[in-house]
């Protein structure tokens, strides 16, 4: 009896254990891990806001999603990122989308020239004009879900020379790609591409005589050491970032995961956004310690150079039906604040 007792006790305990066991393994299995590449090094402004998304999408999953964050090169090449998320070899990521434009036109919506003047501006046109539903439409087209933007900080000419009126850029080599190289073209100055990390000794040998980058950079690339001023105010203020996930991700995911994963989007969106204000007043406060000319434009050259620039929304409205209405949203825009 006493042994029939221990058999008993012990088939009891086993069974126990294999439902403990079973337990784990079911609350492991429904938790989705996403690796999630960003396009810039740890080291970037855009890194806090990416670990708060990633802080934010375990709490407000409760822990069913997590995101595991990776550097450029990491899962794949920078340059095939995008064709990555797409396929669903990566699960998100982060990048500037402007670099995309030959494949998805809307996102030079994204870069349009003095779309916004500040961060105020940029999240008001996203979150409360439409701007952002008619991004997630736009990339859903290409199998990408399209998370949020997040602010990269001002975006301007950097340059060796002084420019306090449209003719001063005539025949000036300006480091700017893509849309942005056609900016600078319609403002008088010659475009070279260049690779972001030749940008130093380019301005250091004279190849460019100024560059349309990130302000952050004066101090993170040292540009402090070659060049001599800065015009306001910038081009793209802010210049714009992103966070995607993958459409074959997005999908697998619960109702109110995908809300809480939203949520934490437009969090680190917020951040990113005060974040950059704060940073580019630093970034400010950097260059006059260094000796960095600031050159405020007055407002009669303001309007001569966003005339100039004009042509790139009426190109950029011709792409698609989705670029007319981003081009429609920021021109109601201005029109109701009186610009």
């Amino acid at each position: 009896m006493k042994k029939i007792l221990s058999i008993l006790i012990f088939s009891v305990a086993i069974l126990l254990w294999g439902v403990c066991l079973f337990n784990v393994n079911a609350v492991s299995a429904t938790t989705t891990t996403i690796k999630f590449q960003s396009a810039y090094p740890q080291s970037s402004v855009v890194t806090p806001n990416l670990k708060l998304f990633v802080k934010n999408v375990e709490k407000y999953t409760n822990g069913e999603v997590k995101i595991k964050l990776f550097w450029p090169g990491q899962l794949v090449e920078t340059k095939e990122a995008f064709n990555a998320l797409q396929r669903g070899m990566i699960g998100g990521l982060s990048c500037s989308m402007v670099a995309f434009v030959g494949i998805v036109p809307e996102a030079g919506g994204e870069w349009l020239p003095y779309a916004w003047e500040n961060s105020s501006d940029f999240v008001d046109i996203y979150l409360n004009r439409g701007y952002l539903d008619l991004m997630r439409e736009a990339l859903a087209k290409h199998g990408i879900y399209y998370l949020a933007p997040l602010s990269g900080g001002a975006n301007g000419l950097i340059t060796k020379f002084p420019v306090h009126k449209l003719e001063d850029l005539a025949g000036k080599k300006i480091r700017a790609l893509g849309l942005i190289g056609e900016t600078v073209r319609l403002l008088g100055a010659a475009p070279v591409s260049l690779p972001a990390t030749e940008q130093y000794m380019a301005l250091q040998r004279g190849t460019v005589d100024g560059v349309d980058f990130s302000l952050y950079t004066i101090e993170a690339y040292k540009f402090y050491e070659v060049v001599d001023y800065v015009i306001t105010p910038p081009i793209f203020t802010p210049g714009l970032l992103s966070i995607q996930l993958s459409a074959k991700v997005w999908d697998t995911l619960s109702p109110k995961n995908k809300e809480a994963i939203n949520r934490a989007a437009e969090q680190a969106l917020m951040q990113a956004a005060l974040y950059a204000e704060v940073n580019d007043r630093r970034v400010d406060k950097f260059c006059k310690e260094k000796g960095i000319n600031i050159i405020e434009l007055p407002p009669e050259e303001i309007k001569r150079f966003r005339e100039a620039v004009f042509p790139v929304y009426e190109s950029h409205a011709k792409k698609s039906d989705l670029c007319a209405r981003q081009v429609e949203i920021i021109q109601k825009y201005w029109n109701e604040k009186g610009r």
